[in-house]
This record gives C-alpha cells, structure tokens and sequence, in this order.
C-alpha cells in the first residue's frame, strides 16, 4: 500500500469554528514517461500495485502529458509500469508527478474512550471522509472542523471540566491502524472567565464594565475570542490598617494553568481614597479561557 505521509497536522488545541485541516502527500509520487508499442507508458514506485487496476484512471499532475488517462496494461518488476489510453509523444522529463485518479478515504473517530468523558461522549466513529487530490498543491486536504461539530451540544455550562464542550478525535486512513493525527477540540467561541477577588476589582470587556466586586466574590464574566478584557485592581484606603503596610496582588492564568501575568503593590501612602492601583489588558485568545485573581495581605 503506497503511503500517504501527513504534511500538515493540527494544532494541540482547536476551534471547532475554525477551519481543522490535515494535509496528506503521497511519499513516493514520482513517475517517469517512456514509449510503450506507440503508447504513453509510465514507471512508478511498486507501492502503488494496489492503488492502480486495468481500467482505472491515473493523472499525470505536470508537464506535456498532463491530464487523466485511462490504464490498459500493468507489468510489476522492481517497479510498477502503466501503460495509458493515449499516444506517446516523446519523453518528458517535466511530466514526473503521478497520482491515481480517485479519491483518498478516511475514518474519523471522536470521544473519550475512558473516565468521565465517555459518559458524555463516547468515543465512536463520527465520519467517513473521501477527498481529491489538489492538481495545485498536489495534497490531500481533510477539513475536520463540520464533522467534529456535528458530535457537539451545548447545554448548561458544567462546573469543573466540562466535557460537552471538548472532544477528543483520530483520524485514520481506510485501511490503517494506526491514526495519523488527533488532539482535542473545543466548542466555545465564547468563554467564561471565573474571577476571584479579596480586595478590590473591575474588569472591563471592550471598554464595558463586565465585573465590579468590592472586598470579596467570586463569579464569571463571557468574553468572545478577540474580546480586549482590562482586569483593574485597587484598594480603598479607608479599608486598611494605616498601621502597616498592606499589599494588593492582581493574578491572571489561562487554562494552560500558566500564569500571563502577575503584579504585587505595597501600599505606604493611606491619604489618597484609591491606593494600590494595579491594570492590566489582555485579549481573549481562540479557545482559551482565563482566571481573574484579586489578593490582599499585609505582604506577599
């Protein structure tokens, strides 16, 4: 079986919203033109005897000969020679980009196989897929993103992990084992960023206030991939012990649990009524979510 080797993969994380492409080229996709009794003949890697039968079609993808042609004789040597319904009219050198003439097929499995998630989505085959080969790029582009969707839906937001909103896929070529590609992908263009405050915080979307908690609260603000959040923490002076120093610390992690950024102000002067002042911008990223920490102690 002549190989298919992954050219393009996808990413650790994905939108289901976003375009999910994996792109195949075959390994061995060189062939060579010769004279065969007056007809077009070509050489080609032994791999592909399964590939090819009498009465099939093969492209030549460049060069004079060019075009879809149908097969009339094989002779398998060391290599794999085709003869073609059309007449040989000289070597070519610039037609040496060979492919069979039908479409590539592959099965595409989603869902969690053990633990928690397989009650939610269990892992089962969501698409058979069939494509072309690009005559331009001379790949096999498999967009996943419509079929992946299709296992989706979206119903009251789940504390902790929420496996509605996640799905873990592989994608096998028809015949294979062994899946050539697989990661997650999510649902969300729109996430929920929980925020937890000891102290002060308001937290703008867009310019708009979304969140303004005072002293303490936690909660959860929704923000669109794209959306500009301005996380601003702060004490009111009135609220502290003038007697020693008091400090205010403004946290914040995306889902990674990697923490973006992290900011610690140690208040001396009590006269003003807003002290402690710390902001911070950031953009919501595709798929991603965030965790808004507001802290105050006497030191850090």
């Amino acid at each position: 079986m002549a190989s298919l080797n992954v050219t393009n993969d996808a990413p650790a994380i994905t939108s289901v919203f976003e375009p999910i492409t994996i792109s195949y080229a075959w390994a061995l996709p060189l062939c060579t033109v010769y004279d065969s009794s007056g007809k077009l003949g070509i050489t080609v890697d032994d791999s592909f005897a399964n590939e090819v039968t009498v009465g099939s079609y093969v492209q030549i993808l460049n060069g004079s000969y060019r075009g879809s042609y149908k097969v009339t004789q094989l002779v398998a040597t060391s290599t794999l020679g085709i003869t073609l319904d059309t007449p040989f009219n000289g070597l070519d050198s610039l037609s040496n980009r060979f492919n069979p003439d039908k479409k590539q097929s592959f099965e595409l499995f989603g869902g969690y196989k053990t633990g928690a998630g397989s009650g939610v989505k269990p892992y089962k085959k969501i698409a058979d897929i069939s494509v072309s080969i690009n005559p331009t790029t001379l790949r096999f582009d498999v967009d996943l993103a419509k079929y992946l969707r299709s296992y989706f839906r979206i119903d009251s937001p789940t504390v902790g992990k929420d496996y509605s909103l996640s799905l873990a896929w592989e994608l096998f070529r028809v015949g294979d084992s062994v899946p050539t590609a697989s990661t997650t992908s999510w649902a969300l263009a729109e996430q929920s960023a929980p925020h937890s405050v000891d102290g002060n915080i308001r937290i703008k979307k867009n310019g708009t206030d979304a969140v303004l908690e005072f002293s303490s609260g936690t909660g959860t603000f929704a923000g669109t991939s794209g959306d500009s959040i301005q996380a601003y923490a702060f004490s009111l002076s009135a609220d502290l012990d003038s007697t020693k120093d008091n400090a205010i610390r403004l946290t914040v992690t995306d889902d990674l649990t990697a923490t973006i950024y992290q900011e610690v102000k140690v208040i001396t002067d009590y006269a003003p009524t807003v002290v402690g002042e710390i902001l911070y911008t950031f953009t919501i990223l595709p798929s991603r979510s965030y965790t808004v920490t507001v802290e105050s102690a006497s030191s850090f």
